[in-house]
């Protein structure tokens, strides 16, 4: 069973806008002590939603991102404060960010900018979009204090329909700002992800990337085709993910993959098809995408494409599939 720690920021910004957290945490049926010393993803889920609920606050992701304590960024945080460089920093923090129940993250980059993008898993939740809201504040607020404070995105795309508090993104993020959009990205300039950070430490981030790295083996106790799979669903964003981006994500060479694949009746092609079939399938129930924004976020080249790998799966149309599942 997998089990993570909250981020200790999220939980002290939670105890700031005053919300008892021993008495949330005994609402949702556990102890206050395992808040950070690790709770399965049901009962994190059961904490955040009696918090949100006394918050009460839908711009209370915006507010978190702002209130970075070092001290409690926990080994993802900390391995990103020794990174060199902005950019390497976002590079470990996508590769770990899941050690404290963060969601992760897929980087893209081009010759002039450095692109994050994350989809949380539980949008659906009332806090699904504080969540998403306080990833890329804290990301913006950890190269503001460690790289540069004039740092500023070039641009953020959100999933999330135009909120009422459009003037607190604006005066956090100081760019463009565009919502209702396909995915959840930030972008940074090329020359922000290359602005080296005054917490850097090679030596430290070679003990403390080995640290991370163990603790997400320890972490992975399914078989390697579940954990491929959970890190396909969180990959497929808009590009298809290749075995060796998964490899790497995995912390494994790309043969050993493919052994360990091999050896459970599995290949990486096969994995990856039925990622996709799955998550259309799910998405087309409810309805929660039209079919050209999910065949671009399953990495097809165009809808064409996704049509046919669609009828292959299920012997019938995304729209038929749709219409039967919701009759």
């Amino acid at each position: 069973m997998l089990v993570t720690p909250l981020p200790r920021n999220l939980i002290d910004a939670i105890a700031d806008a005053g919300v008892d957290l021993d008495d949330a945490a005994r609402e949702a049926g556990i102890n206050q002590e395992a808040l950070e010393s690790g709770v399965t993803i049901a009962e994190a889920g059961r904490f955040i939603g009696v918090a949100w609920r006394r918050l009460d606050d839908p711009a209370f992701g915006l507010r978190a991102g702002c209130v970075l304590r070092p001290e409690r960024y926990g080994i993802s945080g900390l391995t990103a404060m020794a990174s060199p460089t902005f950019g390497a920093a976002l590079q470990r923090k996508a590769r770990y960010n899941r050690l404290v129940w963060g969601d992760t993250y897929r980087i893209r980059q081009d010759a002039k900018e450095f692109t994050v993008v994350t989809e949380a898993p539980d949008e659906s939740n009332p806090w699904g979009y504080s969540k998403v809201d306080m990833e890329f504040a804290s990301l913006l607020t950890f190269g503001r204090r460690f790289a540069s404070a004039a740092m500023a995105p070039i641009k953020v795309t959100l999933r999330r329909p135009r909120p009422s508090f459009v003037a607190l993104y604006e005066q956090i993020f100081r760019c463009p700002i565009s919502f209702a959009q396909p995915i959840n990205s930030i972008s940074f300039s090329q020359a922000d992800a290359l602005r080296p950070l005054i917490s850097a430490d090679h030596r430290a981030a070679q003990w403390l990337e080995f640290g991370a790295r163990a603790a997400l083996e320890q972490m992975d106790d399914s078989s390697v085709t579940q954990r491929v799979r959970a890190q396909l669903e969180r990959m497929l964003q808009g590009d298809e993910p290749t075995l060796a981006v998964v490899a790497s994500e995995l912390c494994m060479s790309e043969r050993t993959l493919q052994r360990r694949l091999s050896a459970e009746g599995q290949t990486f092609r096969r994995v990856l098809d039925e990622m996709r079939r799955d998550i259309a399938q799910r998405s087309l129930a409810a309805g929660k995408r039209n079919v050209i924004e999910l065949a671009y976020l399953l990495g097809f080249e165009d809808s064409n494409s996704f049509y046919r790998s669609f009828r292959r799966w299920t012997g019938t149309t995304p729209e038929s599939y749709r219409k039967a599942v919701n009759e």
